[in-house]
C-alpha cells in the first residue's frame, strides 16, 4: 500500500468502483499500481508520503460518508478494516471503513518538562 496526499484544487477519481471528492491535504491510501496509475494521470497533483499515517486513538479524522457527506471527529479504536469514531452529528460511537477516511491529523505528542 501507498499514501498518497492530494495537492492544489480538489480533484474527483474513482477507485475501486467509488467515485472519491478528494481536498487538498486529504490523504488516499491505495495499492502501489493504483498509486503509479494516480501519479501518471495526474502529475504533480499527489505528494508521496513516506510513512504510514498515524491512526491512534485519539487522533482527529476526517471521512466521507456516503449519506451525510464530510464529517470529522475523534478515532476511539482502530480495527484491521475499520475504525471507531465519535460521530459529531449523532454523538454517538459508530465505526466506519477505513477507505472512508480523508485526512488524519495526529495526536499532538505531549513533551516533558
Amino acid at each position: 500500500m501507498v499514501t498518497l496526499e492530494l495537492l492544489g484544487q480538489p480533484l474527483t477519481v474513482k477507485l475501486n468502483g467509488h467515485v472519491l471528492r478528494l481536498h487538498p491535504g486529504d490523504y488516499v491510501e491505495v495499492t502501489q499500481a493504483q498509486g503509479v496509475t494516480l501519479l501518471a494521470k495526474a502529475p504533480g497533483r499527489f505528494r508521496v508520503v513516506s510513512e504510514p499515517l498515524p491512526l491512534t486513538p485519539g487522533a482527529l479524522i476526517t471521512w466521507e460518508s456516503p449519506v451525510v457527506g464530510r464529517l470529522s471527529g475523534p478515532v476511539l479504536a482502530v480495527l484491521d478494516e475499520s475504525v471507531t469514531v465519535m460521530h459529531p452529528l449523532s454523538e454517538v460511537s459508530c465505526t466506519i471503513p477505513k477507505g472512508w477516511i480523508r485526512a488524519i491529523q495526529p495526536v499532538p505528542e505531549r513533551h516533558s518538562r
